[in-house]
């Protein structure tokens, strides 16, 4: 009998974890997608001799929203991202939307996961369009899946930690963090994301500075050595419709700004929670929705 119940309590342990953990996906995604620019980068870098990809180059922006899944059984996200690279600029930019943001797909109004839950990630994308009145190129989607390991393999990310972390695991080594700069392992990157009573910030503003610290870390050129194992482990991660053309249209762009100190930035979605009949949400606010639109849509 207790033999049963300690099996209980870790599987239920296990669920909680995997929870917890589906908000990395996001931040894997993006590592992914600048790892796979970097190797582009490399590869043609490689086969070309040499070329050095610099000056100005044409209007090559485009906007992606990524989804992240606890499993491929899933049909609801953890975690929605969107994301621009933006020639006219020559940025990053990132925005994380909470799951059960409340927008419209023609006459239907339902929170994010609703949209998806019911017409996929085309039908999710097109109320984010609606919402934001812009133009979505690209969708990337990723499940949970060996988020340390890759976090690890690539030697972990530099980041401010607003306050302690702690996280007593049944399993491995019990994970303390102080406060201020640290770099953080696989390990260390889950619990900074599992825990959920952040008093001085967000959780979606720890989500979004983490994501913009990986990819300001890994866009630069000292990637380059370990690009094509970083391709590898991006091509069998991401389900995406971005191509590798896609990559090579940008590579002037890229190059340029894996040469500035910080290329990627947040743009934060602020809003309040709402409850609209028989639909609670996430409503963002007016300004914040015209702050977006701006950012997200094509410079003239």
């Amino acid at each position: 009998m207790a033999n049963h119940a300690l099996r209980r309590k870790r599987k239920f342990n296990d669920k909680l974890l995997k929870k917890l953990m589906i908000i990395t996906a996001v931040i894997l995604s993006l590592l992914i997608i600048a790892t796979v620019v970097v190797s582009a980068v490399y590869i043609s870098k490689k086969s070309s001799g040499g070329v050095d990809y610099t000056g100005g180059s044409p209007d090559v922006s485009f906007n992606t929203l990524i989804f992240a899944y606890g499993d491929d059984e899933n049909v609801q996200a953890g975690a929605f991202m969107l994301f621009r690279i933006d020639s006219y600029t020559n940025k990053i930019y990132l925005t994380s939307l909470p799951t059960d943001t409340v927008c419209n797909y023609g006459d239907t109004r339902d929170t994010l996961n609703g949209h998806l839950s019911y017409g996929g990630h085309v039908q999710a994308m097109k109320a984010v369009e609606d919402l934001l009145k812009i133009k979505i190129d690209r969708y990337a989607k990723i499940e949970l899946a060996k988020f340390e390991e890759v976090m690890d393999s690539i030697g972990g990310v530099t980041f401010d930690i607003p306050e302690r972390v702690s996280d007593n695991k049944e399993s491995g080594l019990p994970i303390n963090i102080e406060p201020g700069l640290q770099t953080l392992t696989g390990a260390m990157a889950g619990a900074v994301f599992s825990k959920s009573d952040w008093s001085t910030t967000d959780k979606i503003t720890i989500q979004e500075n983490l994501a913009c610290a990986i990819v300001n870390q890994y866009i630069k050129n000292n990637v380059l050595q370990n690009a094509e194992a970083y391709f590898n482990k991006a091509v069998n991660a991401v389900e995406t419709n971005v191509s590798l053309m896609d990559f090579y249209r940008i590579l002037p762009l890229l190059n340029s700004m894996s040469q500035s100190e910080a290329p990627a930035e947040v743009q934060h979605a602020s809003g309040s929670y709402i409850s609209d009949g028989g639909l609670s949400g996430f409503d963002i606010d007016d300004n914040s929705i015209a702050s977006l639109t701006a950012v997200y849509n094509k410079k003239q």
